[in-house]
């Protein structure tokens, strides 16, 4: 390595699973290259190919550089201190009732997550909570176990049968497949459940290909087979289990025919699952956010998140990660509306006198994104976008003021998936004319005249991290450290399904017994 060259720590904020800590190296505010770190206990040495390619996505020679204003249906370079101007104007004139922050997981820093939101709050804007990743599956086993957190990931490796429910780890979760193939070399079994054949299913020693939409009815198969050839756990799930009792009466009438013609496997198939699921203890269900994006899609989570629950381990499973602190309440900036994306659909068609939107591509990522380009050109007054590049939905946008990149900022992380908590160092300046969240959240609010609760980025870390029960001194120095206080899934209340089974291939419904059955 050459002397002039220097290495700071880094952390991915990118929307994933792992959250990879690695080592930046730097010579002449230019990123060279990254380097995963060999010591933090996910990373471990390597990172997935876009972690590798960051160098050329900072240094990208279409990144945007200097903000972008709408000038007659073309765009005109101005300053940065021309565009803070314009959109501290537009914020004066706008009418909070009428007006929209959207934010989503483009930069999974906390600092730079909240910021803005923290301004926009303070402003009494809505602020658009987008629902379509994985809230449906947090809600309901919030209402099962209180929580969503399973146990930890890095117990997996200490399991001997790993079932993959819709999810494909090697490719959206390298680090996670890492571990379930330590398991595998300790002589676990893999098994996937997916419509497709996927990398994953490809590496499993069973792979039950159901069809498209009936996860909900094949875990439900799989308890009522375990329950009928009582393979439970009598004193836990008594002890346990609120409500156990209906759940085991709705199970009664569901007839065998009916799974089989629906999710498309077996008696046989779904028996040796669930015996093999019921016996190969302890286990672990690593549940995939796809399928419960859709109509049903919280009930499926549901059904599968009973499973634990009869065996006697209702917290072997992951699903999702949050120490379950609210930051938003924790800062005192939870005050102005919170509303669905699709809420926000509905109010857009009203008028908008501003949206302002970061660290998402809507016009790329939500469902009919042909009507939300036609509903937002021609409903929002005056559309503000905060990105790196010119993405679909900067290119309707009036003014586009370009952010910087996770790397060029200090910021807290945490994950979903795994449970440490770090401190990503800055590594390079941004670009002159680029604006951190922080500072332009920090520069607006001087601006407006609003009294902005934090003075440095520092302090919003600290306080962040307060909230978080993390000492920074701690933290800075060991790079990462792992959460402890995790509440984890432990008594189970039984929520009965919903009816919402309108989109699944049922045959003849109106002969139907059990689609009877749900809709009653």
């Amino acid at each position: 390595m050459r002397a002039s060259m220097e290495i700071r720590k880094c952390i991915c904020m990118r929307d994933c699973y792992d959250r990879c800590y690695f080592y930046a190296y730097v010579e002449g505010n230019k990123l060279i290259k990254v380097e995963g770190s060999r010591k933090h206990p996910i990373t471990r040495g390597f990172l997935c190919s876009k972690g590798y390619s960051l160098p050329k996505l900072v240094h990208h020679k279409d990144r945007l550089l200097r903000p972008l204003l709408k000038d007659n249906k073309s765009w005109k370079e101005i300053s940065l201190k021309k565009s803070l101007e314009i959109l501290a104007d537009v914020l004066r004139e706008a009418k909070p009732h009428r007006s929209f922050f959207l934010s989503y997981a483009g930069n999974m820093g906390l600092v730079e997550s909240l910021s803005l939101k923290a301004l926009f709050d303070m402003l009494g804007f809505y602020i658009v909570v987008p629902n379509l990743c994985s809230t449906s599956g947090n809600n309901v086993l919030i209402k099962i176990f209180g929580t969503y957190n399973g146990k930890d990931i890095e117990d997996i490796v200490n399991r001997k049968l790993i079932i993959v429910w819709g999810m494909n780890p090697s490719w959206t979760n390298v680090h996670g497949m890492f571990l379930i193939n330590e398991a595998i070399k300790r002589g676990a079994k893999l098994y996937v459940i997916d419509p497709n054949v996927t990398a994953t299913a490809r590496k499993a020693h069973r792979h039950l290909r159901i069809k498209p939409g009936s996860d909900v009815f094949l875990a439900l198969g799989m308890a009522k087979y375990i329950i009928e050839e009582e393979l439970y756990d009598k004193q836990f799930v008594k002890d346990k289990f609120i409500g156990y009792e209906e759940f085991f009466r709705f199970l009664s009438r569901l007839p065998w025919s009916f799974i089989e013609r629906v999710t498309g496997i077996s008696f046989e198939g779904i028996a040796k699952t669930a015996y093999d699921y019921a016996t190969l203890k302890p286990n672990w269900i690593h549940i995939g956010y796809g399928f419960q994006r859709r109509v049903g899609g919280g009930e499926a989570v549901k059904a599968i998140a009973y499973l634990p629950v009869l065996i006697g381990d209702p917290s072997a499973f992951y699903y999702d990660f949050s120490p379950e602190v609210d930051l938003e309440i924790a800062l005192n900036v939870k005050n102005s509306p919170r509303i669905s994306f699709s809420k926000f659909i509905e109010l857009l068609d009203e008028g908008a006198d501003l949206v302002f939107i970061m660290s998402m591509n809507p016009l790329y990522t939500a469902p009919d994104s042909k009507g939300l380009k036609r509903s937002l050109e021609k409903n929002a007054e005056y559309i503000v976008v905060y990105d790196c590049f010119m993405t679909e939905t900067a290119s309707i946008a009036d003014l586009v003021i370009p952010s910087t990149m996770f790397i060029e900022v200090e910021d807290v992380a945490l994950s979903y998936f795994h449970r440490y908590i770090g401190i990503s160092e800055k590594a390079l300046d941004p670009p002159k004319e680029v604006i951190d969240a922080f500072s332009l959240a920090k520069r607006l609010g001087e601006m407006l005249g609003v009294n902005y609760p934090w003075k440095s980025r520092r302090a919003f870390i600290l306080d962040i991290l307060r909230a978080l029960n993390v000492n920074y001194d701690n933290i800075k120095s060991k790079w990462y450290v792992k959460i402890t206080h995790v509440q984890e899934a432990n008594t189970a209340r039984y929520i009965p399904l919903k009816k919402t089974y309108q989109n699944i291939p049922l045959g003849n419904r109106e002969k139907d017994e059990f689609y009877l059955l749900v809709l009653s």
